[in-house]
C-alpha cells in the first residue's frame, strides 16, 4: 500500500509538470528526463504484474532486461537485480540439465533428483524441465519394474511370480534405455539364468521325441499334445465298439492319422500303417509281406514289449515340471508341459479303469472288440513317443497276449476297413477266417482322404505300381456276405452301359452309397466289359483289369 500511495503521488505530480510545459509551450531538457521517467514507471509496473501472478518465462525475462537497458535503469534498482538474478538461474540450471541428457554416462537418480527440485523452486519453469522430469521418469519406472518382479520371485503362491517374458522384456528395456540400470538388476539375472538352465535341460530331454516326431525341439509340446487327444479319441471310440466321436475321419498307423501316401498292412493285425512312420521305403516293401512291431514281439512270445523302454517317460516330464514350480519366474514351457500331463493322466486313468474291469465276455466277438482295443492303446503309446510306465504297458500287453492265446483274433472288419486307393494295391487276397462269415453289408466309401479304412488283403506293392493305379475308380469291399467261392450272377450289360464304356472308354462307376454286394458285382462287370471290348490302348487294358480286380 505505501508502495502503490508513493507511486500514486509520483504520478500525479509528473502529470501536473507535463500540463504545464505544454500550457505554457516550454521546451527544457528535462523534458526527455521527464518522458523516461513515466516509461520506467510503466516498465516497472509491468514487471510488478508478472512477479504477482508468476507469469514469468526465459523470454520475457529477457526482454524486461533488455528494455530496463535501453530505459537506462539503474543496476541496482530491486526490480532490475531480481531479474538477473533469475536468469543465471536459469541459465546455470539448463547448462546442468544439458550436460545430464546429453551424457552417455549412467544416470544418478539422486542428482537429477535435486537437479529437478531447484527447477521446481525457481520462479520460472526452466527450459528443459520436462525433458529431464521424462529422462528420470523411465529410469524410476524400471527400477519399481525390477522391484516388483525381484519381490514377486520369491512368492509361495505360483500364481503370482512373474513370468519369464516379463524379467526378459526389463532386461531388453533397461538395455535399450541404456542410461539407468535398477539396483536389483544382477538378481533378476540370476532368477532368468535358472530357467534358461532348466529349458535347456528340457530341451535336452524332448529331442528323442522330436526326432521320433522329425521336427524341431520347439514343436514337441504341440504335436505330442495333438497326438495324445487323436489318442484319447480313438481309445474312446474302439471302447464304444467303433462308434465315432470327435473326428469323423477314421485313424490309422501309430500317428492315429488319416491315410495319406503309400501304407502298408501288417499281415497279422490288419492294421495299415504309413510307410515313413514305420521307416520303409518302397524298396523295402517291394516283394515281401510287412510285419508290425507289435506283432513281431506277439509272435516271438515275449512277455514283455520293450518297444517303449528308451521313451522319455511321463515321470520325468513330471519331475521336471516339479522343478520348474520351484524357480522364481514361470517358464513359457510350463504352462503346456502341464496341460499335456494333464491329458496323460487323463488318459492312463481311462486305460487303468478298462484294464480293471478285465474280460466279462468270452465270446469270440468280444475277444475280438478287446483285442482291438488295446491294440489302439498299445499303438497309441508307442506313436506318442513318450513312455506312460512300464507297469501300465506291461499290463496292457499281459492282456493282449490273454485274449489271443488260445485263439488268433483278429480285429473285426467295420466301416473303418476299406483301402485308400490312391495310396495301396492289394495283389495277394488274405482274408482272415472271421471274416468269410456272414456279416452285414456296409456303404462303400469314396477312395479319398476321407475314405473309412483299409481293405484286409496282403499288400505287397511298388511305387511304380502305387502310381499305375493312382486312377483306380474304387478299392475293393471290406468283405463279402458270401463266401469267397459262392458264384456270383453277372447281370445281361444295359445297352446304356455298353454305350457309356464304349464312348468314354472308362469303368463303370462305384458311388459310395451303393451297397457292398451290388458294388461286388459291378466290378465284375467293368471285369467282363475289359475283356470282351478291350480298350484300344494296351496300358489301359492292363491297368483297367489290375484296378477292377483289386
Amino acid at each position: 500500500p505505501e508502495y502503490s500511495g508513493r507511486k500514486k503521488a509520483f504520478l500525479a505530480r509528473l502529470g501536473e509538470i507535463e500540463g504545464a510545459i505544454q500550457l505554457h509551450g516550454l521546451s527544457t531538457p528535462e523534458v526527455d528526463v521527464l518522458n523516461r521517467l513515466r516509461k520506467v514507471t510503466g516498465w516497472s509496473e509491468r514487471c510488478a504484474m508478472k512477479f504477482k501472478y508468476n507469469k514469468l518465462s526465459s523470454e520475457f525475462i529477457d526482454e524486461l532486461i533488455a528494455e530496463a537497458e535501453g530505459l537506462g535503469v539503474d543496476e541496482k534498482f530491486e526490480q532490475l537485480v531480481r531479474l538477473q538474478k533469475i536468469r543465471e538461474q536459469d541459465v546455470g540450471w539448463v547448462s546442468a540439465a544439458t550436460k545430464i541428457m546429453q551424457d552417455q554416462d549412467p544416470i544418478d537418480l539422486r542428482k537429477v533428483g535435486k537437479l529437478l527440485e531447484k527447477g521446481r523452486n525457481m520462479e520460472i519453469l526452466p527450459e528443459g524441465y520436462d525433458e529431464l522430469r521424462s529422462l528420470q521418469q523411465k529410469a524410476l519406472d524400471l527400477q519399481a519394474s525390477a522391484d516388483k518382479i525381484v519381490d514377486l520371485t520369491e512368492s509361495n503362491e505360483l500364481v503370482q511370480r512373474p513370468r519369464y517374458s516379463e524379467a526378459v522384456k526389463l532386461l531388453k528395456d533397461t538395455k535399450s534405455f541404456g542410461r539407468f540400470e535398477p539396483s536389483n538388476l544382477d538378481r533378476l539375472s540370476v532368477e532368468i539364468d535358472k530357467v534358461d538352465k532348466w529349458a535347456a535341460e528340457m530341451r535336452h530331454m524332448l529331442e528323442p521325441v522330436a526326432k521320433h516326431y522329425a521336427v524341431s525341439v520347439d514343436k514337441v509340446l504341440e504335436y505330442a499334445q495333438s497326438h495324445l487327444r487323436r489318442a484319447i479319441d480313438a481309445i474312446n471310440r474302439e471302447s464304444n465298439n467303433g462308434a465315432k466321436t470327435d473326428d469323423s475321419a477314421a485313424r490309422y498307423c501309430i500317428c492315429l492319422q488319416p491315410e495319406h501316401g503309400l501304407m502298408v498292412e501288417c499281415e497279422h493285425c490288419r492294421e495299415w500303417y504309413h510307410t515313413g512312420c514305420v521307416g520303409l521305403e518302397t524298396e523295402d516293401i517291394d516283394n515281401r509281406q510287412f510285419e508290425c512291431r507289435m506283432c513281431t514281439a506277439a509272435t516271438t512270445g515275449t512277455d514283455r514289449l520293450t518297444l517303449m523302454d528308451d521313451y522319455l517317460q511321463l515321470d520325468q516330464l513330471e519331475n521336471s515340471v516339479a522343478e520348474c514350480r520351484k524357480l522364481g519366474l514361470i517358464s513359457p514351457e510350463l504352462d503346456p508341459l502341464v496341460t499335456f500331463l494333464l491329458d496323460a493322466w487323463a488318459l492312463t486313468k481311462t486305460i487303468k479303469d478298462f484294464l480293471a474291469k478285465g474280460i466279462t465276455d468270452q465270446s469270440e466277438g468280444a475277444r475280438a472288440r478287446r483285442a482291438v482295443l488295446l491294440r489302439t492303446t498299445l499303438r497309441a503309446m508307442f506313436g506318442l513317443g513318450i513312455g506312460f510306465g512300464q507297469d501300465l504297458v506291461d499290463d496292457l500287453w499281459r492282456q493282449l497276449l490273454a485274449v489271443t492265446k488260445e485263439k488268433k483274433v483278429t480285429a473285426p472288419t467295420t466301416t473303418t476297413d476299406i483301402a485308400p486307393a490312391d495310396s495301396m494295391v492289394q495283389l495277394t487276397p488274405s482274408l482272415p477266417e472271421q471274416q468269410q462269415t456272414n456279416e452285414p453289408e456296409q456303404p462303400m466309401p469314396q477312395p479319398s482322404a476321407q475314405s473309412e479304412g483299409p481293405v484286409q488283403n496282403t499288400l505287397i506293392a511298388s511305387e511304380a505300381e502305387a502310381k499305375r493305379v493312382a486312377s483306380v475308380p474304387e478299392s475293393a469291399p471290406a468283405s463279402v456276405s458270401s463266401s469267397a467261392s459262392a458264384s456270383v450272377s453277372i447281370a445281361p450289360f444295359s445297352e446304356a452301359t455298353q454305350h457309356k464304356y464304349a464312348d468314354n472308354k472308362r469303368l463303370y462307376h462305384i458311388p459310395n452309397e451303393m451297397s457292398v454286394s451290388e458294388a461286388f458285382r459291378k466290378q465284375l462287370e467293368n471285369i467282363a466289359y475289359l475283356v470282351l471290348e478291350p480298350p484300344s490302348e494296351e496300358d489301359d487294358h492292363g491297368q483297367g483289369l489290375v484296378a477292377a480286380c483289386d
